[in-house]
């Protein structure tokens, strides 16, 4: 089944995740305040569905049909009118998401589910301004969503299984992965990889260890075999009693610091941003920052295809 699906906010996120909906064989209209940013957000998702071409992850056929279930529009309320699915990639600024949601629950006809592509703000704190509170969840899309398959999908106590289940399917049928956790600060992927980080910005700070040792290790241990088996089935693989004998006396070593690192504070404040300044924990020039962003795309677009 094909849904009327609204996009609110044409900026970071809107284009990408249009194009996901879009690729799942809905009508989607994409909506924003400013006619310029609507224009720049059919240009990417023009030249995004080129690189698809390109790639051989889609049919030159396939790409138009996509492309042209994508309509561009200034006007929420008659978006909200007919739409099944919202789903808002506006700032993160609660009062903001206030205004889109308090203005679809008045519009949206009353099966129309309403989401928040938030990546950090309460769920239930966006729900609270809505008559319809089972019919809203979180759905965080990886930046760039059209690129990233995991998708998490996030429900508050009010949530219903069947708003879950409805939103499942469609990410399902967009070619997704969605993952489903409850309404938690970090919700499951950012809860995971800032435990590991945690402990690899402690590691640095300590002198045990460098960067580039500990990206080393995350590439060419964790990749390969992460990619393929995920965290518990390679426990399983290892042994469970193996994990419980090394946890025992390894867990009480590990970072368990409360409060965010003085070294990555110190970095902040020298301006040591990462690309967007330049310097990180690299340095970046022009050259590199293309390169690096370009292989990056280049092998999410390969993953895309070998995994269908």
């Amino acid at each position: 089944m094909c849904a009327n699906v609204v996009v609110v906010g044409a900026g970071t996120m809107g284009p990408g995740i249009a194009q996901v909906y879009a690729t799942g064989g809905n009508k989607v209209t994409l909506t924003d305040i400013k006619e310029d940013i609507l224009q720049q957000a059919k240009e990417k998702i023009k030249t995004s569905l080129a690189n698809f071409v390109q790639h051989g992850v889609l049919s030159q056929n396939e790409a138009d049909s996509i492309f042209a279930r994508i309509t561009y529009s200034l006007d929420n309320e008659s978006a909200a009118k007919t739409c099944d699915f919202m789903i808002e990639a506006v700032p993160e600024k609660l009062d903001i998401k206030h205004q889109i949601f308090t203005l679809y629950d008045k519009y949206a006809p009353e099966h129309a589910i309403l989401a928040s592509n938030t990546s950090g703000i309460p769920i239930r704190e966006i729900a609270r301004v809505t008559g319809r509170r089972s019919n809203v969840l979180g759905i965080h899309f990886y930046n760039p969503a059209q690129l990233n398959r995991l998708v998490e999908i996030i429900r508050t106590n009010d949530t219903s299984d069947a708003t879950v289940e409805t939103s499942k399917q469609m990410l399902i049928k967009c070619g997704k992965k969605p993952v489903i956790i409850a309404d938690i600060p970090g919700f499951l992927h950012n809860r995971l990889i800032y435990a590991l980080l945690r402990e690899a910005v402690s590691l640095v700070e300590q002198g045990l260890t460098t960067v580039e040792d500990i990206d080393t290790v995350v590439r060419e241990a964790f990749g390969p075999r992460f990619s393929v088996l995920g965290l518990f089935k390679l426990v399983d693989i290892v042994g469970i009693d193996i994990y419980y004998s090394v946890s025992s006396y390894l867990n009480k070593e590990l970072s368990n610091a409360n409060t965010a690192s003085q070294w990555i504070k110190s970095k902040i404040d020298n301006n040591e941003l990462g690309i967007k300044t330049g310097k990180g924990f690299y340095v970046w020039s022009e050259e590199e920052k293309k390169k690096i962003l370009t292989e990056l795309s280049a092998r999410m677009l390969q993953l895309l295809k070998e995994k269908g």
